[in-house]
This record gives structure tokens, C-alpha cells and sequence, in this order.
């Protein structure tokens, strides 16, 4: 049970800092576009559709499975996956907007925010990663060689 609780606890971490890091993208995305000075309309914009780009971009993250595994295992193919989501995302936010009708949401957010999301998503999943393999590093004088041969992915995930 313990195991349970610390799994569920780290996944909770993640889709918070996961949420953090979508609502400070979308902010730097507006800012970006308004060079650090926004109108009043706009801070508008932003907090109306905030929630949105939060929830939609967190439900897609979780279909492509960007939950399944810690960080520290982050891998290529988790970066495609957050390729995907960010696109699907993406494509289901810039609908709801026109949909919607913000009046003048700015155009530029919508191409901003999407690259944003995947140099800090993807950013932060690799930060981590390799600030785990740094510090195994020191360790590794003091353990055995060994040779995995022949494992697949199964070989990576022993070493």
C-alpha cells in the first residue's frame, strides 16, 4: 500500500507541475506577442480562455500517455508523445477560440504558446532526467561491469 501512495502522490506531482508549467507557457506566450506590456483586453483574453488551454492540454497529455512513467525514463519517444499532444491540443484550443469568438485574441498566441509548451514540458522532463543520471554518475566507479547483450528495451531499463 505504501508503494500505491507514493506512486499516486509522484503522479500528482507531475500533473501539477504539468499545469504549472501549460499556465506559465500561455502567460509567456501573451506576454511574448505584446513584448512584456499587455492591454487590458488581452490580460481579459487570457484569463478567459486560461482554464481551457489548462484542462485541454492536460486531458490530451494524459491520452498520450505522458503519465505512464516517471521522468526520470524520459526517452525520445516520450518527446513525440508530447509532440502529439501538444498538436491535438493545440488544434482543440485554436477551435474553441473561434468557436467562441474572444473578441481580437491574438493570432500569434496561438503559434507561441504550442512551441512554449514543448521546450518547458519537454525541458523539464529531460532536466530531470539528466540531473538523475549526474548524479548516478559518481556512483558508478564503485559498481560491477556488466554486459547486457541482446535485451532490446528490456536491456535499457536493467542498465
Amino acid at each position: 500500500m505504501k508503494h500505491f501512495t507514493a506512486v499516486a502522490r509522484n503522479r500528482v506531482i507531475v500533473f501539477t507541475i504539468d499545469a504549472v508549467v501549460v499556465a506559465a507557457s500561455y502567460w509567456a506566450a501573451f506576454q511574448l506577442r505584446f513584448d512584456f506590456n499587455l492591454p487590458a483586453g488581452q490580460s481579459a483574453n487570457f484569463l478567459n480562455t486560461l482554464a481551457i488551454v489548462v484542462v485541454l492540454r492536460l486531458v490530451a497529455f494524459y491520452y498520450f500517455d505522458l503519465y505512464r512513467g516517471m521522468w526520470r525514463y524520459a526517452s525520445m519517444d516520450d518527446l513525440k508523445s508530447i509532440f502529439k499532444a501538444v498538436a491535438v491540443s493545440q488544434a482543440a484550443i485554436a477551435a474553441v477560440v473561434l468557436f467562441l469568438r474572444f473578441s481580437s485574441f491574438p493570432r500569434a498566441v496561438v503559434i507561441i504558446d504550442p512551441i512554449l509548451v514543448v521546450l518547458l514540458i519537454g525541458g523539464v522532463r529531460f532536466a530531470i532526467r539528466a540531473t538523475r543520471e549526474m548524479r548516478s554518475q559518481g556512483n558508478l566507479k564503485e559498481l560491477p561491469k556488466v554486459l547486457i547483450f541482446g535485451a532490446g528495451d528490456l536491456g535499457e531499463s536493467i542498465l
